[in-house]
This record gives C-alpha cells, structure tokens and sequence, in this order.
C-alpha cells in the first residue's frame, strides 16, 4: 500500500482522540482522505478534529466502520469490537506504525526519538526550520504552541517527526536525519527486557547509518555515545567539546537558559538565550541546532528566544502567595 491509494478508500481510525493519531487523522483530512474516527471520550483533541470536519464517534460500535474500507488504531486499544468485527469482515486493519510509514515513505524524514524530551524537541526543530524557511510538515505528540496544534502542514517534501519507541515506531521509519535523545529503561511490556529494547536501537542506528541516514546521538549518553563508532555518518551533540556539537552553560534562571553553541572548538552561536528552562532544554536545543547546521541553514537568536514552547512541558500555571504551579 501507497500514501496516495489511501485517497481513493474510506478510512477509520480507532483512538483518533490521542494525541498522535489526532494528528495523522488531520495529516489525511487535509490530503483529502475520506476519514472517520472512534474513541472512548470527547478531549481537547476531538474539537480540534470537528474544527478540521473530521467526524468522531464517542464509544466503541460495530456500526461505526459500517462503511469503511481500512482501518488505523492506537497501540493503546485492546480487546475492541470495531477491530473485531473488522477483521471477521476481512477489512484492513493497521496499527499507528503502519500509518505513520506510509506518510514519511516518499518524504524527506527527519524523525526524532528517545526515552526523554522527543516532543519539545521535535516541536523546537519544526518551529525553527519554518523560521530558516524550509518550512515542513511538523508532526508531534504534543500541542506546539507557535502552531496552536500537534500538527503543522504544509505542502513541502520535508517532515518532521516524533517516533515513538513504546510500539516500535521508530524502528519502522527510513529517515534521512535521525536524531536520537538517550535511552532509559523504559516500555518493557513491549520488548520483554532493558537489553531487548537496548539491542533493538544499537541494531537500528547501526543499519540507517550504513544506509547512509545522517544520525545524530547523545554523547552524554552511556548507552548511545560509543555508538559513533559506527560509521561516519554518526555525529554527535553534548555538553563536553569532545562532541561534534557542544553547549556551554552560562546561566539558568527561573526566566531563562543562556549558553553558547559550539562546532567542535569553535563557538557558533554566543549567548543564545532560551524561555525554556533547565540544563535538560539546552542540550535538547544543541541537538537541534546541530541538524540545522547540518542541513545548511541559518537562524536567528530571536528565531530560539520567539518559541512559546509545548503545552504540558514545564507550563506554567499560576502563582499562590510564594508558590508557583508547573
């Protein structure tokens, strides 16, 4: 199956309220996908899908795909009727993964994965490639901001993604650029154990390096760092010169994080200020800057310090006499 065939069928997807489906159901909507949806209840999400004329059904039904002709689901649904009476109908049916694949087939893919940070960073490299102009499609698993939604859309041959490792997304995807976060001991339901999941990334970060994916890993990371053996198309981004890419720490205030950004020895970027706080942001921002250098393109200062963020990442709140709400 082709991205385009999808434009000739009737597609359902079950779980469209989540966060990542919702945006892939908006991705196929605006490519003139016939699409309904299904989910247990009505969020956020679901007005933004009704805004986009996407219908949603509240409560799983067998009458729901009455007249669908694939099916997509979220790794979270089990044991459900319409996936049930889908395949004793012999109707498609496809997991997120598989959707996913089939967008970023015929695109130039920049997918960002690891255990931490993946959405703020994929919302952060999507709002700044807009600023330098080449202006992607941005999919990610949280609401950007800058965009007002988790997915922006364009028209460019270029998207960025967040891939999930909880389902193996990721290990699906044929990026051109691969950013990769770190690894933590996480979503062994699914790979059985720390080394299965462990294993499962040195392989593929072995193979999209041999196929020629520029991959750029975390050299503060344990487990990712002496991955760069690899191959050369292996760069790295950390806070010790040694990476390919570097940050220097110049302070971190309650307001905001300010640094510099090095190639090697050489300062790039100095005292780059950003509204997102912590040291965990800063090296985030040296991963993306990394892939924007990489690619040829340039930015502005004001291009770091004009992003608002994602919502439910270190937001804050409110105040009460002396205590703020994150």
């Amino acid at each position: 199956m082709k991205f385009s065939d999808l434009s000739s069928i009737k597609v359902h997807i079950i779980g469209i309220n989540g966060i990542g489906m919702s945006a892939l159901a908006i991705y196929l909507k605006k490519n003139n996908v016939d699409i309904t949806g299904s989910d247990i209840t009505y969020n956020a999400n679901t007005i933004n899908l009704e805004k986009n004329k996407i219908p949603v059904y509240i409560g799983h039904k067998i009458s729901n795909i009455k007249d669908r002709e694939v099916i997509f689901y979220s790794t979270a649904i089990k044991n459900n009727p319409e996936i049930k009476e889908a395949k004793k109908n012999k109707i498609p049916c496809y997991n997120r993964s598989k959707l996913l694949q089939l967008i970023c087939r015929d695109k130039f893919t920049i997918v960002v994965s690891g255990s931490h940070g993946k959405t703020s960073t994929t919302s952060f490299l999507g709002h700044l490639l807009v600023c330098a102009g080449l202006n992607p499609t941005v999919i990610s698993g949280g609401i950007m901001q800058n965009f007002g939604q988790n997915i922006y859309l364009t028209n460019s041959k270029y998207v960025v993604v967040e891939a999930d490792e909880s389902d193996g997304t990721v290990f699906k995807l044929n990026p051109k650029y691969l950013l990769y976060l770190n690894v933590d001991r996480e979503h062994i339901d699914f790979y059985k154990s720390y080394s299965n999941f462990k294993s499962k990334i040195k392989k593929y970060i072995y193979r999209q390096s041999k196929k020629d994916s520029k991959i750029f890993i975390n050299n503060d990371d344990y487990f990712l760092s002496p991955l760069k053996k690899y191959s050369g198309n292996i760069k790295t981004f950390g806070s010790n010169s040694d990476a390919n890419y570097s940050y220097q720490l110049i302070n971190l205030t309650n307001k905001r994080s300010y640094f510099n950004f090095l190639i090697g020895k050489k300062i790039l970027f100095k005292n780059l200020s950003t509204n997102l706080l912590g040291e965990h942001n800063v090296q985030n921002l040296t991963a993306v800057l990394s892939i924007i250098d990489d690619l040829g393109y340039k930015i502005k200062k004001s291009h770091i310090l004009n992003f608002r963020g994602t919502k439910r990442r270190m937001n804050i709140l409110g105040k009460l006499k002396k205590t703020i709400f994150i």
